[in-house]
């Protein structure tokens, strides 16, 4: 099978485990607690009777191109004529199960990891809290790699005799998020990180150890670390200017299990939440407006859900699946924007309307999926693959607008363009279409593309040289690199199809389009202060910046953001509602005060990752802010 054939396979094969947490919809036996396989199980279980009768989703790691192509056909022919059929035959008049009139002390809308960690801590504080869901939950935390940014003295970090302290960890994190949020609020997020992650381990049950009860500690730089692996530097800790004024440390904890455990990372949360006596869940739920008494008071929301159908529901699950997933192969983003339009058909005809009078916690994620949001808000990201869940299209967002509720960072997104693994390609020269050399190689993925994004209208080349280029090779094609199957192949695409190539640097530049002059310029610049071991630009790590440029033929990989077919660029949203850092209140747009009654909290809320993204930093905010916006919400219930 040809190489452009096999990466296809390969990142299909990770994009159903990406999607479904799992490979395939197979029951898989995972290295993780009894507890937390039950609730994976039963979720592959639920998978597995909706699409008892479509096969419109799911292939395995290594499928061959011809069964992905029957898949996508599948998928057309589930959302262009089964389910327009089923929604036309169904019987409106069916007989449903009638909601609880329960009085609920708040209510979050929302069952990620913020959502999730809102009503946890509400409940353990006596609140009953109803928890809605648009779906069957765990929205973008689920699709995630389970990475959850913690340090300042975690007890993983103290069992592997890594020194941190809440100091260091705030002059890190103060330069990524850029003034973004106060000082205050970085202090309380890196002082409290202990603490939550002893929270996450002991109370929620998720798994940072291996089932020998170890912590591995990986110590080379890596988007993302090998399946045994439960702690890693997952961000810029090492890279200049951020090493200058700290001292770097591995602060990107993993949840235990096979690849991309976003899956695991949730369980954890559902099996607590589905097992609280406090909390009622409600699936296929969706918030549509806030019901405010004046500017500064919200008193509810209003909800439509669908009926306890299990046929309904189980399209309404497809529908999330296919729309969640499809952007990777779908770049007109004709599949997921269908999965909406029948959505809302279904709530239109089907929907069942309920007003809930309850302080509200808004945590139902970001709005990348939404492409008119994001040409109005973020239009210098637009046209990138849509990461996280069809969810994330806004919906908090809108709702809050239309309620006068300031929104803030909507102009920023985090794209992702990871040149690492293979880890000699941090050694090449990042440049713009131009030639000329732009930012520092060993920053973190989503860093080096906002380089581009920001100030190169998402264009550039990563110049190495026939050394570097085989040295990679060699990396993605051997088994015991350490490099999981995506990232080999990723890497192979790269080199083999994702690139321009000459025998001079001259050459290059023509095959490029780069500027002859420019370019050489920028190669020269390079070498010259290789042998003056000091990167006066841009400050590369010189474990980096010890190899020149030099042996030819050179080679060109393709950065640009949009529009790239073998290297397509995730990208999601870190922009949301304004809220007070204290307490995770939402302020008004009229006045900036406080709106009682109402919080916001992860990627629908401006947090501690609204200015830069590093991997864990999403799942750390949700939760600190998840348990900010709950344990304030039930101290106003409390004191009244």
């Amino acid at each position: 099978m040809s190489c452009s054939k096999k990466f296809l396979c390969l990142v299909w094969g990770a994009l159903t485990r990406f999607i479904y947490g799992v490979g395939g919809f197979n029951p898989i036996v995972l290295p993780i607690s009894p507890l937390i396989q039950i609730v994976i199980m039963e979720r592959v279980e639920r998978l597995n009777q909706h699409l008892s009768d479509n096969p419109v989703a799911g292939v395995r790691v290594g499928g061959d191109l011809d069964e992905i192509k029957r898949r996508i056909r599948s998928w057309n022919e589930y959302l262009h004529k089964i389910v327009p059929s089923r929604l036309q035959r169904m019987d409106i008049d069916r007989p449903s199960k009638e909601w609880d009139n329960n009085q609920f002390d708040i209510l979050v809308v929302g069952f990620g990891a913020a959502g999730a960690s809102a009503a946890l801590e509400a409940a353990d504080s006596g609140m009953k809290v109803l928890l809605v869901d648009r779906f069957d939950g765990g929205g973008s935390t689920r699709r995630s790699g389970g990475v959850y940014y913690a340090g300042g003295g975690t007890t993983a970090q103290k069992d592997l005799g890594i020194q941190d302290t809440p100091e260091n960890m705030f002059d890190y994190i103060k330069q990524e998020n850029g003034g973004v949020v106060d000082d205050r609020t970085i202090r309380d997020f890196c002082f409290q990180s202990p603490e939550n992650f002893r929270w996450l381990e002991n109370r929620v049950g998720i798994p940072f150890k291996n089932q020998q009860g170890e912590r591995i500690l990986f110590e080379t730089k890596t988007s993302y670390p090998p399946s045994n692996v439960t702690l890693y530097q997952s961000g810029n800790e090492s890279a200049h200017p951020y090493s200058k004024n700290t001292i770097p440390v591995p602060r990107g904890n993993r949840a235990f299990g096979e690849y991309l455990t976003g899956n695991i990372f949730f369980g954890g949360f559902e099996k607590s939440v589905e097992d609280h006596p406090n909390i009622t869940v409600k699936h296929h739920c969706m918030a549509n407006k806030l019901i405010m008494q004046d500017e500064n008071t919200c008193t509810g929301v209003s909800l439509i859900s669908l009926p306890d159908w299990e046929d309904l529901r189980s399209i309404h699950v497809m529908l999330h699946e296919i729309g969640s997933g499809s952007p990777m192969f779908d770049t007109e983003r004709t599949m997921d924007l269908l999965c909406k339009s029948h959505e809302q058909v279904m709530f239109n005809k089907f929907g069942i309307t309920h007003e809930i009078k309850a302080p509200v916690v808004l945590a139902c994620g970001g709005f990348y999926f939404n492409k008119e949001m994001v040409e109005k808000y973020a239009p210098k990201y637009n046209g990138l693959m849509p990461l996280g869940n069809l969810g994330d299209d806004g919906t908090g967002h809108t709702m809050a607008a239309e309620a006068n509720i300031a929104l803030d960072c909507m102009d920023r997104c985090s794209a992702w363009k990871f040149i690492n693994p293979p880890l000699s390609m941090v050694e090449g020269v990042l440049t713009n279409s131009e030639g000329e050399r732009v930012g520092n190689e060993d920053v973190y993925g989503a860093s080096f593309a906002d380089f581009l994004v920001q100030h190169h209208s998402g264009k550039g080349w990563l110049v190495i040289d026939k050394t570097i280029w085989h040295e990679a090779n060699s990396d993605c094609t051997n088994p015991e690199s350490g490099l999981q199957q995506d990232q080999q192949m990723q890497g192979l695409a790269n080199l083999h199809r994702n690139c321009k190539q000459g025998n001079s640097v001259q050459e290059l530049a023509l095959a490029t389009g780069m500027d002859v002059s420019c370019l050489e310029k920028t190669i020269d610049k390079y070498n010259h202060n290789i042998s003056l071991k000091n990167d006066v630009e841009f400050g590369k790590d010189s474990k980096f910046f010890h190899r020149k440029i030099e042996h030819g033929p050179f080679f060109a990989i393709n950065l640009n953001m949009a529009g790239n077919k073998y290297w397509p660029t995730p990208c999601m949203s870190l922009g949301g509602v304004k809220v007070d850092g204290k307490t995770g209140q939402a302020l008004s747009s009229v006045n900036e005060k406080v709106v009682n009654g109402l919080y916001a909290a992860g990627r629908c809320a401006t947090g501690i990752a609204s200015n830069y993204y590093v991997s864990g930093f999403s799942l750390a905010d949700c939760v600190f802010s998840g348990r900010r916006a709950g344990k304030h919400a039930s101290n106003l219930k409390l004191d009244h």
